[in-house]
């Protein structure tokens, strides 16, 4: 028995190392651009919707004590699960003070989004309401094609 239960958890710790190798590997998370509250890697704005979402951004932040909305779009998550690339874009930008920050990202071949909020925002945007906002106000358009539109609304 005490054998069976060794080969059982060298198994576990086998699978998890497997799992996070894959992780790792699975993709690049591409360095945040200049202007870094949006990253549009998808080329999917014009510049007069960026600069939008630029002054939006940057009135938050300055307004609210270094909370920051950073919105990226990406082709492909290159493998990756849409949570899991978002955790590692979100902690290797370091978004928002006191980890007060959100990303907002959008995979346009994949067809995915997500709305990654810092542990310290979670007191006040859950995980739950982040995907209800996103339903209510990017999914409509993202349906349609319409990614700059989805993100735009969303950000608002």
């Amino acid at each position: 028995m005490k054998k069976l239960k060794t080969i059982f958890a060298i198994v576990i710790v086998f699978i998890f190392a497997i799992q996070f190798s894959a992780i790792a590997l699975a993709a690049e998370i591409p360095s945040p651009k200049a202007d870094f509250y949006v990253n549009d890697f998808a080329g999917i704005f014009s510049e007069e919707e960026k600069q939008v979402l630029m002054e939006k951004a940057v009135k938050l932040a300055n307004e609210n004590d270094g909370i920051q909305v950073v919105v990226t779009t990406i082709k492909s998550l290159d493998g990756m699960s849409i949570e899991n690339y978002a955790t590692k874009m979100y902690n290797s930008y370091q978004i928002g003070k006191n980890n007060m920050g959100i990303l907002i990202l959008l995979s346009t071949e994949d067809r995915r989004a997500r709305v990654e909020v810092g542990n310290a925002m979670e007191a006040y945007i859950t995980d739950s309401k982040a995907g209800s906002y996103l339903d209510k106000y990017a999914i409509p358009y993202l349906k349609n094609n319409e990614f700059n539109k989805g993100l735009i609304e969303l950000q608002s």
